[in-house]
């Protein structure tokens, strides 16, 4: 099973954010994910069907099962590169926001992953998912 869990960005618009739930839901379909679960970033989204929407990250964490793969920005994390990750079977890969720390959510045994880029930015989620899904088809 995959589940994708991630954030809104903040501050959008609502035109912005059912563009930015488009694009999430043709990558998700595209590579046949289970479960699709966002955070509000200020409010729920209305007309949105899917993704399950939650108040908090603690809330949408709650719901999941199978091994939490955690998309981080800095390679000093600990992380392990994409391409030399093996994805778990059953995987809940969870994506944060720019400017979004993560750490507070990561427990023991839970895998750290990192997207090598030739400039180190912060990657918009919608992007970045993508890139590990097609990782883990390889």
């Amino acid at each position: 099973m995959i589940t994708v869990v991630g954030m809104w960005e903040p501050g959008y618009s609502l035109e912005q954010m059912f563009i930015e739930d488009t694009i999430w839901k043709q990558t998700l379909n595209a590579f046949a994910v289970d479960r699709f679960c966002m955070v509000t970033a200020d409010v729920v989204v209305p007309g949105i069907s899917m993704p399950e929407q939650f108040s908090t990250m603690e809330d949408a964490l709650a719901t999941t099962t199978g091994e939490r793969v955690f998309l981080v920005f800095s390679n000093a994390e600990g992380a392990t590169l994409l391409p030399e990750f093996v994805h778990p079977e059953n995987a809940v890969y969870i994506f944060g926001r720019p400017g979004n720390n993560l750490s507070p959510y990561i427990q023991p045994g839970d895998h750290r992953v990192h997207i090598e880029t030739p400039n180190e930015i912060d990657m918009l989620a919608c992007s970045c998912v993508a890139a590990v899904l097609y990782a883990r088809n390889l």
